[in-house]
């Protein structure tokens, strides 16, 4: 009874052992990175042998905007298509477009979610958009992601 004691005390030892070493080891996910997520768009769009996107900033300003409002209206109901946005943030931009994800954890998901939708997925493979810019909030544990295409060429 003392040697089976012994084994049992042993074996739990020795898997409280494993787990603490796998806990110590297992690196957690790095926070979710506007730029990490930006250049994993322009590797998918090289993949596809599709011209790499340039970061706007005046793209993010507007980027900035944009999380309030669709926190409160998860939607494209606030995107300015038409007047304002070519005036105010690009006025050579000929056209725009947005990509909205909310509620990743990760880098990879947020573009995996695009990539599983075919609007989005669309918006990110079209050889038109020229610059871009990815803004990413998190507000109450929840995140919220934007993305904003513009066309400076007119192609």
């Amino acid at each position: 009874m003392r040697i089976f004691k012994r084994i049992v005390v042993a074996t739990v030892m020795a898997i409280s052992i494993l787990l603490l070493v796998a806990k110590k080891t297992t690196s957690p996910e790095p926070p979710l990175s506007a730029e990490a997520v930006f250049s994993m768009v322009n590797f998918y769009r090289n993949e596809k042998q599709i011209k790499p996107l340039i970061w706007d900033n005046r793209l993010c300003e507007y980027g900035k905007i944009r999380i309030p409002q669709i926190v409160l209206d998860w939607s494209h109901s606030g995107f300015l298509y038409d007047g304002g946005l070519e005036d105010e943030y690009c006025p050579e931009c000929e056209n725009f477009a947005e990509n909205l994800a909310r509620n990743q954890k990760t880098n990879p998901q947020i573009i995996q979610d695009w990539k599983n939708s075919p609007g989005h997925n669309g918006a990110l493979l079209n050889s038109k958009w020229d610059i871009a810019c990815i803004v990413i909030e998190v507000k109450g544990g929840r995140s919220f992601t934007v993305l904003e295409f513009g066309d400076i060429d007119g192609k």
